[in-house]
């Protein structure tokens, strides 16, 4: 199924047939079918819709230079929420995806039972994304450097040598960027997504007062989405849950599919 807003196009797809509704957004790198072990568990109990992000999959928006803004994303939203009556659902995101499911639940709290975040990028600053993306002039150097993939290495590797980055970390970068394709899209992906950033407080605020429960997901070994940083948040939501999983970065949605099953915050009453 596909939303068409403002040039854009939005793809997903409907799974499952059970009574709860569930959103859920990828990692970069990744499409819909990343949940399919989701679906296969969860067909009785949700009817899952699985979004295809901007620059994955189907999805596709107009220029890699023009963000989208959060009244976007709520307009384009609105649409998907209309077209199938939702009122109320959980939410889902993984690495990168879960700035869209920070984003949704912000523009629609009242709506959000449950937020599930899975090795969420966007609660914690990411000072190379700021810098990257930041201003007119870092991301004219950003884009040299998708240009010229031996630009990168060396900033990589001289980031390595002053121990600003781990040799993991310059690892699944250095996959990411292994292709110019894969460059085009990291490029794209993070130009895009900018302006998917969180006051915490503002968030949390949201969120508690509409009784929205955060179930926060992390692999301890996870070399990307460090965990240090999450209690920070968790602390201003009221209802929240930390699993640390003994698992890295990928994979940990087929990990996660057991807090799924079995939520360890049970979603406020909805009228």
């Amino acid at each position: 199924m596909f939303i068409r807003y403002n040039g854009s196009t939005l793809f997903y797809t409907r799974q499952g047939h059970g009574p709860e509704n569930m959103l859920l957004f990828h990692g970069f790198g990744q499409d819909h079918r990343a949940f399919d072990t989701w679906v296969a568990a969860l067909a009785n109990t949700h009817t899952l819709y699985i979004v295809d992000l901007y620059y994955h999959g189907q999805s596709t928006w107009p220029t890699a230079d023009s963000p989208i803004e959060k009244a976007d994303w709520r307009a384009i939203l609105e649409l998907l929420l209309a077209g199938h009556a939702l009122e109320h659902f959980s939410l889902a995101g993984y690495s990168i995806g879960a700035r869209f499911a920070l984003a949704t639940a912000e523009a629609f709290p009242e709506r959000t039972t449950t937020v599930f975040l899975i090795a969420p990028d966007g609660i914690t600053g990411n000072t190379w994304y700021a810098l990257a993306t930041g201003t007119v002039p870092a991301r004219r150097i950003f884009h040299g450097m998708i240009a010229h993939h031996g630009r990168f290495l060396s900033a990589a590797q001289a980031l390595q040598s002053l121990r600003l980055v781990t040799p993991n970390q310059v690892k699944f970068a250095s996959y990411h960027m292994s292709t110019e394709e894969r460059r085009r899209r990291v490029y794209a992906a993070w130009v895009v997504f900018r302006r998917l950033t969180f006051s915490r407080r503002a968030l949390a605020a949201a969120l508690n007062m509409h009784r929205v429960g955060v179930v926060m997901i992390v692999g301890k070994h996870d070399p990307v989405i460090r965990a240090e940083g999450m209690p920070r948040f968790l602390r201003l939501v009221q209802r929240h849950h930390l699993a640390t999983l003994d698992a890295g970065h990928s994979g940990l949605i087929a990990h996660s599919l057991p807090l799924l099953q079995q939520p360890p915050i049970a979603p406020p009453p909805t009228s």
